[in-house]
């Protein structure tokens, strides 16, 4: 059986991730509905991925929300949705549709500069496309 690509080009993925994650607390990367790999922010705060398991298990809400928010915007005709972004009192969580079998989420507690936590999270979706774009 040959290598997964995925697994090949793994390094190089997570280190995409790493390279661009700025402050934000985590990103989980979902590959097929299910978690593939978590990177952990310089900035993170976090004692171990324990903490990030209950972010994991809202995956399947986060993915029928962007289903079904595509499902009532489609007549809109503005394309598909992207992106979400939940402004929650301690910072944000943010999730992208990466690929058709690819997700990313991630969350940061720093809602003082909001702003350059979206930048921190379109630097990860862009780095993640562009490592990507080598497996697709």
């Amino acid at each position: 059986m040959p290598p997964d690509p995925f697994d090949i080009f793994l390094r190089e993925i997570e280190q995409a991730v790493e390279d661009n994650i700025g402050k934000l607390r985590f990103c989980v990367i979902f590959r097929s509905g299910k978690c593939w790999m978590i990177v952990i922010g310089p900035k993170g705060k976090i004692e171990s991925e324990k903490q990030v398991l209950p972010y994991i298990d809202k995956y399947d809400y986060f993915d029928k929300l962007s289903d079904n928010i595509n499902k009532n915007i489609a007549d809109l005709h503005t394309g598909d949705l992207t992106r979400i972004v939940i402004d929650v009192e301690i910072g944000a969580i943010y999730f992208s549709r990466i690929t058709g079998s690819i997700d990313l989420l991630s969350m940061t507690y720093d809602q003082g500069t909001g702003h350059e936590r979206d930048l921190d999270h379109s630097n990860v979706e862009g780095a993640l496309r562009a490592a990507l774009s080598k497996l697709l």
